[in-house]
């Protein structure tokens, strides 16, 4: 392959890998293994590097105008066909689970739900009735009595937690392997 020739393919390359970091898919790569799988896979099998990328372009024969044409579509097209084939994918992976749980939304965190339970305990300690209370702290904390009541309901037993935390928990993870 002709030097130019080279140095076009490997600038087609890295505009569409730069166009890539300004997504969050991979389709690209994805796309490209699947049509180029073949020959092209068992050569770039061990290639890591942009010496060794030039080095194997350097060792192929010159292409057609027509091929290099489609080379350089796929590339200007590969964030977007990546960005399909991952929508696709994820599409079909999510078909078979289930929804999110139903049921109301945490309002208050868990310190705040046992100040809450502690709040009412003493104030039904102090002699007023438990729905006075409950009453009070909804008041207080600035959340519906239905929540209170459902905090309260909820006090001595196992705690639980919302989809959302459980959400954060797997981010805090995912985040910690790195």
């Amino acid at each position: 392959m002709k030097p130019e020739t080279r140095d076009r393919l490997l600038a087609a390359i890295d505009n569409a890998f730069a166009r890539l970091t300004q997504f969050s898919t991979i389709e690209s790569v994805a796309q490209w293994l699947w049509e180029f799988s073949g020959r092209v896979h068992r050569k770039m099998e061990h290639v890591r590097t942009r010496e060794q990328i030039t080095a194997l372009l350097d060792d192929e024969p010159e292409p057609s105008v027509s091929k290099l044409w489609a080379f350089e579509s796929v590339l200007q097209y590969a964030p977007f066909l990546l960005n399909r084939l991952v929508r696709k994918i994820a599409k079909d992976a999510t078909k078979g689970l289930p929804g999110s749980p139903s049921g109301p939304k945490p309002v208050v965190d868990d310190s705040q739900k046992q100040a809450i339970c502690h709040y009412i305990g003493g104030l039904y300690a102090a002699g007023v009735s438990l729905t006075d209370a409950q009453k009070r702290a909804a008041m207080r904390w600035g959340i519906s009595l239905r929540s209170v009541q459902r905090i309260w309901a909820e006090r001595g037993g196992e705690a639980k937690m919302s989809i959302e935390d459980a959400e954060y928990a797997v981010n805090d993870w995912w985040q910690s392997l790195e």
